[in-house]
């Protein structure tokens, strides 16, 4: 009984090992072996204020953003800005294509292309425009309210907000919000969910959309600017 139990549970990590090893050798799928009706394209953008480089991905699946990674074959290229990215492949994420841009320069029009096997273009362009943070925050924050005020959003913008004091038990703050005539506050309420002390603040911009194509989703774009500022809050408890 001892060995068949032994003999069953070999056959189960056996079973697993191939199920694994099918798998990782199905994600080498090239977009060759895909009708380029089946390919999702995933564009990203990445900024943050004092990193002087903007980080440019894309990565292609099967079907949709959950499925198998594909990796581009020729003729099939990826270009950004009319230079071919270069690829990149890792055992979990895949294959992506990945290059950096100079922020200082980056502000203006950009578009992703893409050549499928039958060498038929798809692009989409975007405009980039870095986010700043015009109000300045003080050192050591006493008032009831945090107000802070943007250059660079436009009206849909969305804002990611986090706050995290160095306390154990603290959660913080998290939330998405969109900037009222360039302004986002943080109330007296939420800041007395905080710790007095050192506070890290993170204002994240994300904008995300679908791409399409002729009228057919067919992947999205993300593009992302951060800021981060610190500050020390002293509430009168």
């Amino acid at each position: 009984m001892y060995f068949m139990k032994k003999k069953g549970g070999f056959f189960c990590i056996l079973a697993v090992l191939i199920v694994v090893s099918c798998k990782q050798k199905k994600e080498a799928l090239s977009t060759n072996e895909v009708s380029p009706e089946n390919i999702y394209y995933d564009f990203q953008v990445n900024a943050a204020e004092g990193n002087d480089s903007v980080t440019i991905l894309a990565n292609f699946r099967e079907f949709d953003e959950f499925g198998y990674s594909l990796k581009l074959d020729t003729p099939s290229v990826i270009m950004f800005d009319g230079t071919n990215l270069p690829g990149t492949t890792l055992e979990i994420p895949g294959t992506f294509y990945e290059t950096q841009r100079s922020l200082a320069d980056f502000a203006g029009m950009h578009r992703f292309q893409f050549n499928d096997r039958g060498n038929q273009p798809f692009s989409d362009s975007f405009t980039f425009r870095p986010l700043t943070l015009t109000s300045q925050l003080p050192p050591v924050v006493t008032d009831s309210i945090l107000v802070l005020e943007f250059e660079g959003l436009d009206t849909n913008d969305l804002i990611h907000i986090t706050l995290t004091d160095t306390s154990y038990a603290g959660e913080g703050i998290e939330r998405i919000d969109t900037a009222k005539n360039a302004r986002i506050v943080i109330s007296a309420s939420e800041l007395a969910g905080l710790t007095n002390g050192p506070v890290q603040l993170e204002l994240a911009r994300e904008n995300v959309r679908p791409l399409l194509q002729r009228r057919r989703p067919r992947g999205k774009i993300s593009i992302t600017y951060r800021l981060r500022r610190e500050f020390t809050l002293s509430r009168n408890q």
